[in-house]
């Protein structure tokens, strides 16, 4: 059984997608979501692809990504992640990722993109 967890329509959403088993690839645009619905596409067994826009992505929104285990490829554009949340889904070797490069570009007080990428070497900027 699957419970909303509140009355957002982009939550359920999540919860319809979630009785697609068919679904290989997802791409959302602007669309803000609980965590415990996007772990919800774990029920998703052929989703491979997972490309979000403009989506304000937390610490809690990467940890259910990395658990989307059939998952190849997370794309995000505009918006830009925190170091420890690159680091995380760095660390997932099989997911290939690919980060906006202006999102990280000319940065005054922190890492410049050139930092970024010899530091996350299996993380795509462009």
């Amino acid at each position: 059984t699957i419970e909303d967890p509140g009355d957002s329509k982009s939550d359920e959403l999540f919860y319809k997608l979630a009785e697609s088993p068919n679904l290989n690839s997802l791409e959302l645009d602007n669309v803000e979501f609980l965590p415990e619905s996007l772990r919800q596409l774990k029920r998703c067994p052929k989703l491979t692809q997972l490309a979000l826009s403009r989506t304000d992505v937390t610490d809690e929104m990467v940890k259910s990504i990395l658990q989307l285990n059939n998952l190849e490829v997370f794309k995000l554009k505009d918006e830009k992640l925190t170091e420890s949340q690159i680091a995380s889904l760095a660390n997932l070797k099989k997911l290939h990722v690919t980060l906006q490069a202006s999102d990280y570009a000319g940065e005054k007080d922190g890492e410049s993109l050139e930092v970024y990428r010899v530091k996350y070497p299996t993380i795509s900027f462009r």
